[in-house]
């Protein structure tokens, strides 16, 4: 489940205006990168070493490095495309918490 069918399901309708959608949906891509990131740092250990057999060092050329770079970078944008460990949807809903907490805030002021 991506993070716009998790705000969909969160309460978001069609009676938004389309600044509220185009700043949920900014929100929502920034926290699926977000989360994307941090999957790609822990996932880097994982590799660590890969293709070296031991006794052997690895190339100079630092291709293997680049490849393996990329690979955990598509692997962690994937992982967040589809759920990940949750903390884009977290972020998103305190985030929205937060906006809607203060917008109920300022009324009475």
């Amino acid at each position: 489940m991506t993070v716009q069918q998790v705000l969909f399901r969160m309460g978001s309708t069609a009676s938004e205006s389309p600044v509220d959608a185009a700043r949920e949906a900014k929100l929502s891509k920034a926290a699926e990168e977000f989360e994307s990131m941090m999957l790609n740092e822990l996932l880097k250990p994982l590799h660590f070493g890969a293709g070296v057999d031991e006794g052997q060092e690895e190339s100079a050329d630092g291709a293997a490095d680049t490849m393996r770079g990329l690979g955990t970078d598509a692997l962690g944008k994937a992982l967040a495309a589809q759920g990940g460990f949750g903390i884009a949807r977290k972020v998103v809903r305190e985030v929205t918490g937060a906006a809607n907490h203060t917008k109920v805030g300022s009324k009475g002021d």
